[in-house]
């Protein structure tokens, strides 16, 4: 069957081919530029809000939660292309929006409380906070969650609806600063060496609590290597006081600040 008897089946069908071809180019171009669109607003929202101290997940969830904006438009776009009535979708999608919502309130009332905890800032990875009877070091802010280590290294997860209505206090000050350790330890035993790191971490005034357990990097039959990060007053006293507190204790070890 030639081109000509195509055309021919078609418009006797009531559908004319020139028109058509031109829509569905049309609708690929809208579908196409939206995903180009979503895929640049969403790097340079990420590298925006990365550099305003948001954080790599708060940066990503925006950025995701503006991609998935435009793609949606670029679909409604491509729909009414087609011709699609806008009021029946328009009731479909109102529908559609009311019984997500209610079978999923939780997850966006976290969420929404999440994006609201970035924009404002009451505290920032690295600060101490205390919400409800949880106390220790932000680690992120998740789609859900608000990601708290505890003084014994335990990770907490709470919601980031809780967070947010919840009394919050932020133990970390304007004076404060993140000392970052490397403890390569020899000759002690791994708990013999956590108990004296720990015992001088307790002594040494000018740590912020609850001061975070050392973590074990990595283990050979010669060294274990720890990593250590704490909050200390702004004082490079306080930092020489803590460098020369573990090198007392943790005979023949390599101590660096990162």
């Amino acid at each position: 069957m030639d081109l000509d008897a195509i055309q021919s089946a078609l418009r006797r069908a009531g559908i004319d081919i020139v028109p058509l071809a031109g829509t569905m180019f049309r609708a690929i171009l809208i579908l196409g530029s939206g995903l180009l669109l979503a895929h640049i607003l969403r790097s340079r929202v990420q590298a925006l809000l990365s550099r305003r101290a948001f954080g790599r997940n708060g940066a990503i969830l925006v950025g995701r939660f503006v991609s998935l904006a435009v793609i949606v438009a670029s679909g409604l776009a491509v729909l009414g292309s087609f011709g699609a009535n806008w009021t029946a979708l328009l009731t479909f999608l109102s529908a559609s929006t009311v019984a997500v919502a209610l079978a999923i309130q939780d997850v966006l009332k976290n969420f929404v409380a999440g994006v609201l905890l970035l924009i404002e800032r009451p505290f920032r990875v690295g600060d101490v906070i205390r919400v409800r009877d949880v106390n220790g070091e932000v680690q992120g802010i998740d789609i859900r969650t608000t990601l708290v280590r505890s003084g014994d290294g335990a990770l907490v997860m709470i919601p980031n609806a809780v967070v947010y209505t919840e009394i919050l206090m932020n133990r970390s000050l304007a004076g404060s600063k993140r000392l970052e350790l490397r403890i390569e330890v020899r000759a002690l035993a791994i708990p013999e060496a956590e108990r004296r790191i720990a015992t001088v971490l307790d002594d040494t005034p000018g740590l912020r609590r609850p001061v975070p357990a050392p973590v074990i990097k990595s283990i050979t039959a010669e060294v274990t290597l720890f990593e250590l990060s704490v909050l200390i007053d702004a004082d490079h006293a306080i930092e020489a006081d803590v460098l020369r507190r573990l090198a007392s204790v943790l005979e023949d070890s390599t101590i660096e600040v990162k």
